[in-house]
């Protein structure tokens, strides 16, 4: 196992901090409405503060933060936690090679399980939480993964899969070859799951699948983003502030929290290596005009 703990520091990167907060101040003054002069002195002074301390740099677009942090983190090693089972704490990630030649690197608190037979060519796996699969392609042996009522089947590929019980969709991110999904047409037990029909994403493609069933895709699409966390980096493309506190919370073992609903659905896009947690979150929280209160490993945000 890797545990995301103790990484190096990354050397300061020279970047303009007042351009960014300009950039900041002017795409959000007509949601917020005009700063008054004592107000603008001491937020810009915490913006200067919190993104020197990040060595990062936040811009607003729309409704959307973009943080950049460069860096890396050590490589991936192999967790077992028996017989066909493969799983992840929080804060640590881990890469599984199978009997068959394919990778998978299991995200953090993900469980993968291996059907009994995949030696023999029962390549099936079903998974909870987010791998990235490497597939060894066998056409007349397909690699079949479930997941939360989703199948996707490899046409020779690598792809991003995340399946968290705590998200709104399953997402699969395609970064090689092809895969066929096919949806449930609900997630929830009270609806009968019957199969839609089955959709392929080419490379360059993303598919989701909400809990209704219901699949959208799209193409081209930042697939590298969906990838980036094996490299050390936690990469988001319009994700809501929710979300992306939630996988930091994952990597980090921190509870985070947000309280207000209109908060929580902020659209974020952000791309940082995962270290110095309390930066990542103080950073988005002054380019969404948050307050972070802590209590141990608890974080929680909440509108000013």
């Amino acid at each position: 196992m890797t545990p995301i703990d103790d990484l190096p520091e990354f050397p300061h990167e020279s970047w303009d901090v007042d351009a960014a907060w300009e950039r900041v101040r002017s795409r959000t003054a007509p949601e917020t409405g005009s700063f008054g002069h004592e107000m603008e002195r001491a937020v810009r002074s915490r913006w200067r503060n919190v993104a020197y301390a990040a060595g990062a740099a936040l811009v607003v677009t729309g409704a959307a933060v973009a943080l950049i942090r460069r860096g890396d983190v050590p490589g991936a090693s192999s967790l077992g936690a028996g017989p066909g089972q493969y799983s992840t704490s929080r804060a640590q990630y881990s890469t599984i090679r199978l009997p068959d030649g394919s990778e998978v690197t299991l995200a953090p608190e993900s469980r993968l399980t291996v059907a009994p037979r995949f030696a023999e060519g029962d390549r099936e796996i079903s998974l909870d939480g987010e791998a990235i699969f490497t597939v060894h392609h066998d056409a007349a042996h397909p690699l079949r993964v479930r997941a939360r009522g989703v199948l996707i089947e490899d046409i020779g590929t690598r792809f991003d899969l995340s399946a968290y019980a705590s998200d709104t969709n399953v997402t699969v991110a395609v970064a090689e070859g092809s895969v066929s999904m096919t949806a449930a047409r609900s997630h929830s037990p009270s609806v009968a799951a019957r199969a839609g029909p089955a959709i392929v994403l080419e490379r360059g493609g993303v598919g989701r699948v909400d809990r209704l069933g219901r699949v959208s895709s799209e193409r081209p699409a930042s697939v590298a983003g969906y990838l980036a966390w094996a490299n050390g980096r936690l990469s988001f493309t319009d994700r809501p502030l929710e979300e992306v506190l939630r996988t930091i919370g994952r990597w980090y073992d921190l509870d985070v929290r947000v309280e207000d609903a209109r908060l929580k659905g902020r659209r974020v896009t952000a791309d940082f290596s995962p270290q110095a947690p309390a930066e990542m979150i103080d950073a988005l929280a002054v380019a969404t005009d948050a307050v972070v209160a802590r209590d141990g490993r608890v974080i929680t945000l909440r509108t000013r």
